[in-house]
């Protein structure tokens, strides 16, 4: 147990919490978590699995063992939209240290629970 547990902090520390969560804690911490990352909205589901693949391709290190969320929402007057989302993350923190990476590659996000 212990050396599981230093395994995962060892991971954690030679690169960033959000990017090592998938593969250090495994797909099934994340499946519990309420947080996510928002990184476009758009009109279209089409749209949004090809922006996501666009992204997802130049932002290997980041997105690529990562999962498209697709949230619908009608905004009235201004019509249907496609919130692009990765995660869920298990904690804030670790949703926040994500969309600070991606920020630092020139995206915009925002953090979200789901």
């Amino acid at each position: 147990m212990r050396n599981a547990r230093l395994r995962r902090l060892s991971a954690l520390l030679l690169c960033g919490a959000a990017v090592c969560a998938m593969s250090a804690f495994g797909r099934a911490a994340q499946a519990d978590g309420v947080y996510v990352v928002q990184i476009a909205a758009v009109k279209s589901e089409s749209r949004a699995k090809d922006e996501w693949n666009r992204l997802q391709s130049r932002h290997v290190e980041l997105l690529g063992d990562m999962n498209l969320m697709l949230q619908r929402v009608e905004l009235g007057d201004r019509g249907v939209f496609f919130r692009m989302q990765t995660g869920p993350f298990p904690n804030k923190t670790t949703a926040q240290d994500m969309c600070q990476q991606l920020q630092a590659e020139d995206m915009d996000c925002i953090v979200a629970q789901r």
